[in-house]
């Protein structure tokens, strides 16, 4: 199994994934799971999850060769070949292993297509499931799949809200990503590969692991911070200890500086 994140930004979206791997007898290894195309018409981010590494990387390679074959000019031709791509694959593989995707695509604008192009983020699972996810519904343009979805989804629902720039985006992420590898560590780990997909018709941004590894680093601070925050709400006192309150907000300020310091770079070394 494993946490593949996805979430709508200011100017684009964001996709991660962890890179471990679990074979039947426990023992582990390494796996990139995140996947990126760019097309004449399009470009695309692809992270999956499934407890069948082989059977997702199955279909996560035949979906690319159809988006490439096919190159849809129009969100709507996305959607078409994704479905037949799932359904395809479903009909084809015997045992149908439990596959998840998460799909972000970016058309750029095309005369012929007045208003089906854009920038979208979809969860599918074959045979033929694809679900959009925006800021707008109630996802708030975030999915998550994976066995560290019961860690991460939790999290961002009491902690996350509006979309923010791709660099807070990140750091978001990391923090996802940290909770849901040390929560649960049988299934979620390694390094974290993330790409930043613009919106723009240009290859996707590959984070560096190192700087994600960086801001995952900082994930026990916080959960102090808020573990602090909490105590200090629900509490025996009746009105506030202005020194607790003081130490409190100053612990905060302390813990957002580490994160505004945060720098995110992709492997070619252009800061986020």
């Amino acid at each position: 199994m494993t946490l593949a994140l996805g979430r709508i930004c200011t100017g684009g979206l964001i996709i991660a994934a962890d890179t471990k791997m679990t074979w039947d007898d426990g023992s582990t290894y390494d796996a990139i799971k995140v996947k990126s195309e760019v097309t004449d018409n399009g470009v695309y981010v692809i992270a999956s999850s499934s407890v069948d590494g082989n059977a997702a990387d199955t279909v996560v390679s035949q979906l690319m060769l159809d988006l490439r074959r096919i190159d849809p000019k129009s969100l709507i031709g996305v959607e078409q070949t994704v479905k037949a791509a799932l359904t395809d694959w479903y009909s084809a593989f015997r045992g149908n292993p439990l596959v998840q995707l998460l799909v972000g695509v970016f058309i750029p604008p095309n005369p012929a297509f007045s208003n089906r192009h854009g920038l979208r983020l979809y969860f599918c699972e074959p045979p033929n499931t694809i679900a959009r996810k925006m800021p707008s519904d109630s996802s708030r343009g975030y999915i998550a799949v994976g066995a560290g979805l019961k860690i991460a989804d939790p999290l961002f629902k009491i902690l996350f809200d509006s979309p923010v720039s791709p660099r807070v985006c990140l750091g978001q992420i990391s923090y996802l990503m940290y909770r849901a590898k040390k929560d649960c560590g049988a299934y979620c780990g390694g390094q974290t590969d993330a790409v930043f997909l613009k919106e723009t018709h240009a290859e996707p941004t590959w984070i560096k692991r190192l700087d994600m590894a960086c801001a995952e680093s900082f994930g026990p601070h916080l959960d102090k911070a808020l573990g602090r925050t909490a105590s200090a709400v629900i509490s025996e006192t009746e009105g506030a200890d202005t020194k607790a309150v003081l130490d409190l907000a100053s612990d905060i300020s302390f813990q957002g500086l580490a994160y505004r310091r945060v720098q995110f770079h992709s492997r070619a070394g252009e800061e986020i």
